[in-house]
């Protein structure tokens, strides 16, 4: 039976003496969860420096981002890994600035960034070259296409060589099997600021998608659409936006038949194969639109605005906005509005369904009128249809809710947060720990902070991400060290649905309702030892979100002093686990994969 080597982080002397000091401090599996954890074990593998950050793509492709110090990665010492998740085989390996994911099917293509050039490598999943293509021009946001074999990348040309310092761009459509370029398109002239152009190769997908031999782009306030077959320029038009945002990097794309419907902040705009922008239409200003559906002849979407929320139907065929639901934001005792992040809608028994800070909202859909409002905690991020009822997500709680009335059905959570716990055990056991834990934090913190101010370039933040296409929400290890993201990261919980969407490749943003399995993932702690004890211990609770029956999946033993970090991918059945750099955490160096069911 396959076994891995269990890595202690104390002398020899000082792991005898805990032991006759605090008997049974040790954490341990009982021999049937033990041989239960040890037969899920695919493979381990120890890693050259810390880990950073982790995630896997829905067909197997983990990306693991490791360094020495906190601060590599802005220096660019810090190093990149893709492994292949059935065997750990490395696929590739390089600088962190150097390989960018670009899709993982039929193999995996990585697009290597260079100043004012940029390449295409495809390898195979035992890190073979299958091909390699050069390009002109800085590469600025790319996506696949399986499906019709292409892989699209734009790419811009210098401005300073013109006096204008306009941006000229190029399409380039690859053949993800031979690497040979099938056709160019160019795109512009246009303007855009250092800080979005910074921005863009960070929104891979967003800013263009494809529907048919459809492919449309939005950028600069100007829509294309370019024959997927040829590269030819269909149309161009411009597109007069309502209201205006100054970030203007948000972007929820819907299709239906060959027409895209695209959401751009607090704008939708219907875009046509044949009749260019058919309309535009603005919600109110300063309004984000965080969901939208396609519902009969009507458009159902939900948005937020600095004083209110709600939702509203447009008529697809003439961009009519037939109803809007405003409803006040809450606000506290001193007057502030209260943070509202609950983003999805949900549409069923002829009833858009919406939630607010603390309220979960019913309307009609014809008319918008309100059937009932719902009390629900203030902790929600995530609302969304599930079969017959509504699903509501927090990173530590699941419930559903009925479709009829709004009455609970059933309730998991809260559960308690690992790194809290983990926290918690550890100041009772020795303030220099606890003095260490602190200031790492600390520092953390002020990476995070630091991290998401970044607006240009070749940095990338941790953070709990949603899909707005597929609805998964998931959570990242955080480029910082340390305590990392001890409250942004961990102190969150692991929530984990179905496979882990990534937004590289158009094909696997699939809606909600074609993923098979349907689970929520909480990540527990469920013993830690003290200060001089080895190991702590860790499990996965699913719940089944059709029933809300809870599944304990026990993992490996950490390392003292780690928190393990878990991903979950579904559709892979597997479990993906790292460890993160706590003071004296020898196992930071560790990835670990194990079968998510026998």
């Amino acid at each position: 039976m396959f076994r891995r080597k269990e890595v202690a982080w104390v002398s020899g002397i000082i792991l005898t003496i805990s032991v006759l000091i605090f008997p049974g401090c040790v954490a341990k599996w009982s021999v049937k969860e033990q041989t239960e954890i040890e037969s899920r074990f695919l493979w381990t593998k120890n890693l050259p420096q810390n880990v950073l950050w982790v995630d896997v793509t829905p067909n197997g492709v983990i990306q693991v981002d490791i360094s020495q110090n906190q601060g590599d990665n802005l220096t660019g010492k810090a190093q990149r890994y893709f492994l292949d998740a059935t065997n750990g085989n490395v696929i590739w390996e390089g600088n962190i600035w150097a390989g960018h994911l670009i899709t993982d099917k039929p193999s995996p293509v990585i697009v290597n960034p260079g100043e004012w050039k940029h390449s295409l490598t495809a390898f195979s999943l035992n890190g073979k070259l299958l091909w390699k293509k050069d390009y002109p021009g800085m590469y600025i946001t790319g996506m696949s296409a399986p499906g019709k074999n292409l892989a699209i990348t734009l790419a811009v040309d210098d401005p300073l060589k013109k006096r204008d310092r306009s941006l000229m761009g190029t399409l380039f459509a690859t053949s993800l099997e031979s690497g040979k370029v099938l056709w160019t398109a160019q795109i512009g002239p246009f303007q855009i600021a250092d800080q979005t152009l910074g921005n863009l190769w960070r929104t891979i997908g967003n800013n263009f998608s494809l529907s048919g031999t459809n492919l449309y782009l939005l950028l600069d306030g100007t829509a294309y659409n370019i024959d997927l077959a040829s590269g030819t320029v269909r149309w161009k038009q411009t597109v007069e936006v309502k209201h205006k945002k100054s970030a203007g990097d948000h972007f929820i794309w819907r299709f239906r038949d060959a027409d895209a419907v695209v959401v751009n902040e607090g704008n939708i705009f219907r875009l046509s194969a044949n009749g260019g922008v058919l309309w535009v239409r603005g919600i109110e200003d300063k309004a984000v639109i965080h969901d939208i559906q396609i519902i009969g002849s009507g458009i159902a979407f939900g948005y937020r605005s600095p004083e209110q929320e709600g939702a509203g139907l447009i008529n697809f065929n003439s961009g009519e906005l037939l109803w809007l639901t405003k409803m006040p934001r809450e606000k506290s005792l001193f007057g502030n509005i209260k943070p509202s992040s609950l983003n999805g809608i949900g549409v069923a028994d002829q009833k858009v369904f919406y939630a607010g800070y603390s309220k979960l909202y019913a309307v009609d859909l014809e008319s918008g009128k309100k059937i009932f409002t719902a009390d629900i905690p203030d902790k929600y991020n995530s609302l969304f249809l599930h079969k017959d009822h509504l699903i509501l997500l927090a990173p530590d709680q699941v419930e559903a809710r009925a479709c009829q009335d709004g009455r609970k059905l059933w309730q998991r959570g809260p559960f308690a947060s690992p790194f809290l716990k983990f926290n918690r055990d550890k100041k009772i056991a020795g303030g220099i720990m606890s003095a260490m834990m602190q200031a790492s934090a600390t520092v953390s913190n002020q990476m995070s902070a630091t991290y998401g101010k970044m607006s240009r370039g070749k940095y990338e933040g941790g953070g709990n991400t949603m899909d707005v296409q597929s609805r998964m929400v998931f959570a990242k290890l955080s480029q910082s060290s340390g305590a990392s993201g001890a409250s942004a990261e961990f102190g969150k919980s692991l929530l984990g649905l179905s496979d882990l969407a990534t937004p590289f490749s158009i094909e696997i943003l699939t809606p909600w309702t074609a993923v098979p399995e349907r689970n929520a993932f909480f990540l527990q702690i469920a013993d830690t030892t003290s200060f001089y004890g080895i190991y702590q211990l860790a499990k996965l609770v699913m719940v089944d979100l059709d029933t809300g029956n809870l599944k304990d999946i026990h993992l490996p033993k950490a390392p003292s002093a780690c928190i393990p970090h878990v991903l979950v991918d579904e559709i892979g059945n597997r479990i993906i686990e790292v460890y993160h750099k706590f003071p004296l955490c020898e196992g930071a160096k560790r990835i670990d994969v194990l079968m998510l069911k026998k």
